[in-house]
């Protein structure tokens, strides 16, 4: 990991004496040369003054002041980075993602590749929060290293949509991170045989009449052709690495289709994923709009299931939940919809609450099939009470044959999925 110091967040010259030493320093290197002037007046402008090459202040002037003590370093809204800036303070504060890009050595290596580099730009403005004496920091070169679909840099007074920059920052930081691991890995198993290589040199050599051929005789052994070197074994690959967001906000969807009457006949799909998005229209909260995104749709009449174990088409439940959670859990909400009348895109503005503590089990395969047995052991509890018929149980029309084998593993064993909320 990364660990921050208290001195890294305290500028050298902090104090009115030592600022007063080092501007008295540069007065006097810029009064007596030219260029010393150019270079200090440069870096002085690019220091306090200048922005983007396209940004303008608005008759507001610039300001910097010390980070306070114990705080955190703010963001410079450029015009309409907002939505940038949320999503930067959000990985910030995930400490394992942080330390992770940080704690590798980006694969640009020239000046100019480093300006091109999303990543390193990225980790530029990551160090600069962590470590920065400033109370903000205007993150510049991502600005301009961040490009549209055109290759152009992004124009930072027009709004964007904040999960299309999450999706696309997510997939180049996690590029470049495997890069850069990959890279270390090979360096550091180069460096390794290098080190075996000058160690085996250093050993002594065998005394005479030892070592290969030694037990040969006659001028036969010492004409004979030399033995080849033995090739070193090939490198294993190096493991598959997962990406630092990938790594922290990374889960396992799995997609199932269920028949309706024969539960146990299903199929299954896992597919990873780095964000949720669920509705918000016509929901109450987050857990209501959760409970929707895994309840799925019915499958029926025309567009019914053909299920390989029943040999026919049935009726079905197509769903998605959760298998393997996240560390972090990103959740996107849909507050932007279509409006194909009026053909613009129109906010869902009406009230949406969070809880402070989100229990994710009934969203989760376990929490659902749990849920499910529950709800079917109760119902057989009653239709036994009342005495009612259970000849519904195993009615898949091509299971019919095999009632009385499967009607109590369905109902005990394999049990039917929720019903549609």
């Amino acid at each position: 990991g990364v660990e921050i110091l208290e001195e890294h967040l305290v500028a050298i010259c902090s104090t009115t004496a030592t600022r007063e030493k080092a501007f008295s320093l540069l007065a006097d290197l810029a009064s007596h040369d030219a260029e010393n002037m150019i270079e200090v007046t440069d870096v002085l402008l690019n220091l306090h003054y200048r922005s983007a090459p396209d940004l303008t202040e608005w008759e507001q002037l610039q300001y910097t002041l010390p980070r306070p003590a114990g705080g955190y370093v703010g963001l410079k809204n450029a015009g309409a980075t907002c939505y940038m800036n949320s999503v930067f303070q959000q990985l910030f504060m995930q400490p394992a993602l942080r330390n992770a890009v940080l704690s590798v050595t980006s694969t640009a290596e020239t000046e100019e590749e480093q300006k091109e580099s999303v990543f390193y730009q990225f980790q530029t403005m990551l160090a600069s929060l962590a470590a920065s004496h400033m109370d903000h920091n205007a993150p510049r070169g991502f600005w301009r290293a961040f490009k549209d679909y055109d290759g152009e840099p992004i124009n930072v007074r027009e709004h964007q949509d904040g999960l299309e920059f999450f999706s696309r920052l997510q997939d180049m930081v996690d590029n470049e991170y495997k890069k850069a691991v990959a890279v270390a890995a090979a360096n550091a198993a180069d460096a390794e045989e290098a080190s075996a290589s000058a160690a085996k040199q250093l050993l002594p050599a065998p005394p005479a009449g030892e070592g290969v051929g030694a037990e040969a005789e006659g001028d036969d052994a010492a004409e004979g052709p030399a033995m080849p070197p033995v090739p070193p074994p090939p490198r294993p690959p190096p493991p598959p690495v997962k990406g630092a967001m990938e790594a922290v906000m990374g889960g396992k969807f799995v997609n199932q289709v269920l028949c309706r009457k024969c539960p146990a006949h299903r199929s299954e799909r896992e597919e990873d994923f780095v964000h949720v998005s669920v509705d918000v229209r016509n929901k109450r909260d987050l857990v209501e709009s959760l409970a929707s995104y895994v309840s799925g749709e019915l499958l029926e009449a025309d567009n019914q299931w053909l299920c390989e174990q029943c040999g026919c088409k049935v009726d079905a439940v197509k769903r998605a939940c959760f298998k393997r959670l996240p560390h972090t859990l990103c959740v996107h909400l849909k507050r932007f919809e279509f409006d194909y009348e009026t053909m613009q895109r129109l906010k869902v503005k009406g009230r949406f609450e969070f809880p402070l503590e989100l229990d994710m089990t009934p969203f989760t395969v376990e929490g659902i099939e749990r849920e499910a047995a529950e709800a079917a052991a109760a119902a057989s509890t009653g239709a036994a009470s009342g005495n009612e018929s259970r000849a519904d149980v195993g009615s898949c029309p091509g299971c019919a044959s095999n009632h009385s084998d499967s009607a109590t593993q369905h109902s005990v064993h394999a049990p039917s999925p929720p019903a549609l909320r």
